[in-house]
């Protein structure tokens, strides 16, 4: 629902529930997941004269796996485990923004908080019949403050200068299994992500661009502190996971000869360290630890042809050649980042009318994916 008075001011407030229920295939086997969350928006003002933005969400998630196992002649089945995963991620954010400023064209400023707590709690049963129960979770505080200033140094030359502290703490992490109870202490992190981008226009037609930055992801409290049985092997927690960084660089172009018709294309190179990975600790033990590094180098492309108006057709492609640098595990090392596709295509044509409104149709199309280990 959304109240708009006026062209400087409006509000909205949404409302989502989704239910997704999965039989998978044997009668013991099944996944279900509940979610609900509320959205709620502000705008106020304007960009000539400072246009204020807020944002807002409050979700939870209920999530229960059944896990089974299947006699080798697909004549019996027996639970193994079953899965619940609460969860509630609630947190808002603020930004204010100015154009036609004397030196910047536009200024950015801003900042946002965000609350994460879940738990996770796994009751694991043995082909003679004993069962045993393993609890974890914690809290995930994050909260950040950002600025982007964007400079008109010519006519032709356009600066962006953009830079974000985050600061997280992570609290009331706890493991509890037959083993008894462990709390963990409360930790807490900073990460700087200065950003620096150039665009430069040759004649109407074709520009270019230049970027360089850097970022950071935080471990989630799955990594941090979930305790849980994978086959033959026990996954320890590990509390003390630094995030993940990455440092990347571009350069593109973007070619508009006619109004009809427009070509793009970038290519980026990036640098992550400290991924966190399983690591063999003793013989049938695991922990998540920071030693991979990785690269990722590859370029994408993007065309749209408009023969009318109303008529729009598009097609955009990225290669990306993601591996692994560094790892405990020497064999990884030269292979590719599991999970990261090596190219993708997506296509799409799209019709708007007055009368009709909008017909969106889009294709989708990934190439090879790997998933190690």
């Amino acid at each position: 629902i959304e109240y708009a008075p006026s062209a400087q001011l409006s509000a909205y407030v949404g409302g989502h529930l989704f239910s997704d229920n999965r039989d998978l295939g044997t009668p013991l086997s099944q996944t279900n997941r509940d979610s609900k969350s509320m959205d709620f928006g502000l705008d106020a003002g304007a960009l000539e004269t400072g246009k204020f933005t807020v944002r807002a969400w409050d979700g939870m998630q209920d999530e229960d796996q059944f896990t089974t196992s299947i006699a080798a002649n697909r004549e019996s089945e027996r639970r193994t485990a079953i899965l619940e995963i609460p969860s509630h991620d609630w947190g808002g954010g603020a930004q204010w923004t100015r154009t036609q400023l004397p030196v910047l064209s536009s200024l950015t400023v801003g900042g946002d908080f965000r609350h994460m707590n879940g738990f996770t709690g796994e009751t694991d049963f043995a082909a003679n019949g004993t069962s045993s129960y393993i609890f974890s979770g914690g809290d995930q505080v994050l909260s950040g403050a950002f600025a982007q200033g964007v400079i008109d140094a010519t006519r032709d030359i356009r600066l962006e200068l953009g830079a974000r502290f985050d600061h997280w703490g992570n609290k009331n992490g706890i493991t509890v299994d037959t083993s008894g109870t462990t709390n963990y202490e409360n930790r807490s992190r900073n990460a700087f992500s200065p950003r620096l981008g150039v665009r430069w226009g040759i004649g109407r037609p074709l520009s270019v661009h230049a970027a360089a930055y850097q970022a950071f992801r935080a471990p989630n409290l799955a990594e941090l502190y979930r305790k849980f049985v994978s086959g033959t092997n026990l996954n320890l927690p590990n509390p003390d996971l630094k995030p993940e960084y990455a440092t990347g660089y571009e350069a593109g172009f973007d070619w508009q000869p006619v109004q009809w018709i427009q070509l793009k294309g970038t290519a980026y190179s990036a640098d992550m360290k400290d991924f966190n990975s399983f690591v063999t600790i003793a013989p049938g033990q695991r922990q998540r630890q920071n030693v991979q590094k990785s690269r990722s180098r590859g370029g994408e492309a993007y065309l749209a042809v408009r023969p009318s108006q109303e008529l729009m057709f598009s097609a955009s492609v990225n290669y990306d050649d993601a591996k692994i640098r560094e790892a405990t595990n020497a064999a990884s090392i030269g292979q590719r980042v599991g999970r990261v596709p090596v190219q993708k295509q997506v296509f799409r044509g799209s019709y708007t009318s007055a009368l009709l409104g909008a017909l969106t149709v889009i294709g989708r199309h990934e190439g090879i994916v790997t998933t190690l280990q």
